[in-house]
């Protein structure tokens, strides 16, 4: 019984993994679109380097941080006995939850490097 209850959970959470990243990865994509769209209109110029290195930003280190939570709960849950359905509930948490803290630091993280880019470019209002 306990085999087949694993089977299903692993089965679950490869689905929310594939689906998470499905959604991760066409957002992004879509914004720096249309980022790079508006580095054709002049009045728009300055949003541009928000738009992009927010997305883009938010997506690494979104990845970067739930792809650690990942490794980290497999050696630190093995060690301490939680293989059982609670280990992967944990590590769903756990994998949403680093997808969720990174993605906002890749954001701030790419809205910091952005006002630096047009404060370099001459496109800040504060120079």
């Amino acid at each position: 019984m306990l085999r087949a209850e694993q089977g299903k959970a692993v089965a679950w959470a490869r689905r929310l993994t594939s689906w998470s990243i499905q959604k991760i990865v066409s957002r992004p994509v879509k914004q720096n679109a249309s980022g790079l769209l508006m580095l054709l209109s002049s009045r728009l110029r300055f949003l541009a380097a928000y738009v992009i290195l927010g997305s883009t930003f938010g997506l690494i280190v979104s990845f970067l941080i739930s792809t650690a939570t990942l490794l980290l709960r497999a050696k630190l849950m093995a060690g301490l006995g939680f293989n059982g359905s609670l280990g992967g509930i944990v590590s769903i948490l756990g994998y949403l939850s680093g997808i969720v803290a990174g993605g906002a630091v890749g954001i701030v993280v790419g809205a910091l490097t952005a006002h630096r880019v047009n404060r370099w470019a001459g496109l800040s209002k504060t120079n």
